[in-house]
């Protein structure tokens, strides 16, 4: 099921001595999560850029999602629909780090395909002019 890239419904029968028993179980099978974009790609060094990502298969329940930037945790995390989600970035540095959404169920874990991953980058600020201003004896 970790492999399905779709929803699959399956139905389950329970035979027993022979016999199926009633009713069958249907069960539906959903893929890992899909991630199509994020905005924005790139953002402070110091953290606090809020993304929205999007995508297919994020499910209804934020407390089962994690959305990793490189391999720091995107914090307050959102979920405002199930293609679509919100969370915040900590402080990080350097470039095209890849986003992936990880999805937890019981003991599976489904994470975002990494081939295609999308990528943020933490920009530093230039440091500032020094202006050197003399004071002279008048």
């Amino acid at each position: 099921p970790a492999l399905l890239r779709t929803e699959t419904s399956v139905q389950v029968l329970v035979i027993e001595d022979g016999l199926q028993l009633r009713p069958a179980l249907s069960i539906m099978v959903v893929g890992a999560p899909e991630l199509t974009s994020v905005t924005p790609t790139h953002g402070a060094a110091i953290g606090a850029t809020v993304l929205t990502l999007s995508g297919a298969r994020f499910g209804s329940v934020a407390a089962n999602l994690r959305v990793t930037v490189g391999s720091t945790n995107c914090g307050s995390l959102s979920l405002v629909s199930t293609l679509s989600l919100t969370c915040v970035t900590a402080p990080g540095q350097g470039s095209e780090h890849s986003v992936l959404v990880h999805r937890f169920f019981d003991d599976v874990s489904q994470t975002s395909e990494a081939g295609g991953a999308l990528r943020f980058t933490f920009l530093t600020p230039a440091p500032l002019p020094i202006a050197c201003v003399f004071l002279g004896a008048g």
